[in-house]
């Protein structure tokens, strides 16, 4: 999925912060943590990510911004993950997507999600995981009959191409290309 815009409004981000203003600094690191994850946040995730914030995770469910899955916790409310994200250092933000991207690669987890790894390879500045994944998240795109997506992902790849080949950046451009046509880019 495209993602939305990044744009929070202030009174948005103020009632957010609000809400979270009383969390100790474990459950804020764990709330920072969650941030950085579109969608569903696994437990196993958030343990490999966090240094044994886990253990916050009541005060982070009781102040009302996330809400407990079977096996993971997300935000109520894009907007209110946005507010977070966007208050994180960068450094902060770095350190945590490349702790993601760490544990979503390990082969021991099963089939790779290529999207999930693609964000997270981007968010981290890696551009080599960048130009593993973004590709391979482009092609499953394609194979759904996505190609919005599928230019989306190739984009974001060709961001990080200046130091490959000439025939491999040339094979990275026609794949865009292809997919931008497909979705009358």
């Amino acid at each position: 999925a495209l993602p939305i815009s990044e744009d929070v409004p202030d009174t948005v981000s103020e009632a957010v912060h609000a809400r979270i203003a009383g969390l100790n600094r474990p459950g804020r690191a764990l709330l920072d943590a969650i941030a950085i994850v579109p969608q569903r946040a696994e437990v196993w995730l958030l343990e490999a990510m966090t240094d044994d914030e886990i253990g916050a995770l009541d005060e982070c469910l009781a102040s009302g911004v996330v809400r407990a899955e079977a096996d993971g916790v997300l935000f109520r409310h894009e907007l209110a993950r946005l507010a977070v994200q966007a208050s994180l250092p960068p450094d902060k933000a770095v350190m945590l997507h490349r702790r993601a991207l760490a544990a979503l690669s390990d082969p021991t987890r099963g089939a790779p999600d290529y999207v999930r790894l693609a964000h997270h390879a981007e968010a981290a500045g890696d551009g080599p995981a960048m130009l593993r994944y973004g590709p391979a998240a482009g092609e499953r795109a394609a194979e759904r009959g996505a190609p919005r997506e599928a230019q989306h992902h190739y984009w974001r790849a060709l961001r990080f191409s200046d130091g490959l080949e000439p025939v491999a950046r040339a094979d990275l451009l026609e794949r865009f290309c292809d997919h931008a046509y497909l979705s009358d880019m």
